[in-house]
């Protein structure tokens, strides 16, 4: 791809895939404390941020918190719901001021399956967190 969009999975795949995602993508500012997903909820959007930061967040049976994870712009937040619809098992919200282009869960999960080239982007960005 000639020009960056800030965010790494994007920035790697062609233009041509580009050009059919981005048509799906709706550009976001997300301010602090945005709630991209709720814990035991069904997301509806996934988000390719392109600066800012995303705390991953579980609620503890006794009453706490703990963070488990932090998303930047290395990928796609909500691509573990791709593959079938599952309530997330944490809640997910801006911790730092960003931006990225949002995408219904429907379109990108079309997408995945018909895209190799996205599929393997996705799952190798997933390999590389686990």
């Amino acid at each position: 791809m000639s020009a960056s969009t800030g965010n790494l999975l994007l920035d790697s795949i062609s233009e041509e895939l580009f050009s059919e995602v981005q048509a799906h993508c709706t550009p976001m500012q997300l301010p602090v404390p945005t709630v991209l997903h709720e814990q035991s909820q069904m997301p509806r959007y996934g988000y390719f941020i392109t600066s800012g930061l995303a705390s991953v967040v579980v609620a503890t049976s006794e009453g706490g918190t703990a963070e488990v994870g932090l998303v930047g712009c290395e990928g796609v937040i909500g691509a573990m719901h791709i593959l079938g619809p599952t309530p997330t098992s944490a809640q997910c919200f801006i911790q730092m001021e960003a931006s990225g282009l949002r995408i219904s869960l429907d379109d990108l999960r079309r997408l995945f399956h018909e895209s190799e080239e996205l599929r393997s982007c996705i799952l190798e960005i997933g390999r590389a967190h686990v």
